[in-house]
């Protein structure tokens, strides 16, 4: 996905799925356009986000972070201290694997 495509379809997401105080965390599964087994986490706040990604036989396809503007941050087996801002995404495409994914702001 280009990177004109991935601010687009961010600025899509961010537009569609406001965080609230009881659900911060907006899951988007299978967005349209998007490949089988994907899935985009909406980041509700700006600060340092603290992430944690094993998996069992095979590694996910695609895992990382997209930034608004269009930067990404590959997110690496074990963890990770990104610093985020509100609306960005976690994105990562599983189909059909297991994979182990935690997170929360620090």
């Amino acid at each position: 996905m280009e990177t004109t495509e991935r601010a687009e379809l961010i600025s899509k997401l961010s537009e569609n799925a406001p965080a609230t105080q009881s659900i911060p965390w907006q899951l988007t599964p299978n967005y349209p356009g998007t490949p089988v087994g994907s899935m985009y986490v909406t980041l509700p706040f700006t600060g340092n986000l603290w992430i944690y990604y094993s998996y069992q036989s095979q590694p996910a396809t695609v895992i990382q972070v997209w930034h608004q503007g269009g930067n990404v941050t590959p997110i690496n087996p074990g963890e990770n201290n990104i610093s985020v801002n509100a609306n960005d995404f976690i994105y990562y495409v599983a189909n059909g694997i297991s994979i182990k994914l935690a997170f929360q702001y620090v």
